[in-house]
């Protein structure tokens, strides 16, 4: 009689283990972000950039600028309080796209900077809920890091 009780409950215990292993298996792809994700949860404000390896001193101007992006691709950049050029609008909205078939993934920034197009594209060498790096390699500059967090 004790074996047979025994036999049930690790037969019983053993469907538990197998059914708590395939729902906690089966959650995972549900709770892994996007890049897509990251980006478009939130604000995101500059908080630091190295050109060339050299950590480069942000303005006051630069500081409370405001980056959103929207889901639905669209693009904007707030100048916040402070603009470092008067004649700058306060708003400039453009587009952005996500390639996730280059290593690292690439973001993709288009908008119109006083009538000329602009195309921007960075490779998104890091990002999380709190914060993105983004790198670029500029001619005469050499390689450009910036760094945002979550505003």
């Amino acid at each position: 009689m004790f074996i047979n009780s025994a036999k049930k409950t690790f037969t019983l215990l053993f469907t538990l283990l197998l059914a708590l292993v395939f729902v906690g298996t089966s959650c995972k792809k549900d709770d892994e972000k996007t890049s897509k994700d990251f980006l478009t949860a939130h604000d995101w404000q500059l908080v630091s950039v190295k050109v060339g390896g050299i950590a480069s001193t942000l303005d006051d101007c630069d500081k409370d600028d405001i980056a959103t992006f929207h889901s639905d691709g669209e693009y904007h950049l707030d100048e916040g309080a402070t603009k470092c050029d008067p004649a700058d609008p306060q708003e400039t909205i453009g587009t952005w796209s996500i390639s996730s078939s280059t290593t690292p993934e690439t973001l993709t920034l288009s908008y119109d900077d006083a009538g000329t197009q602009v195309t921007e594209e960075y490779d998104i060498t890091e990002i999380s809920d709190a914060q993105m790096v983004l790198t670029i390699e500029v001619p005469f500059f050499g390689t450009v890091v910036s760094t945002f967090e979550k505003k």
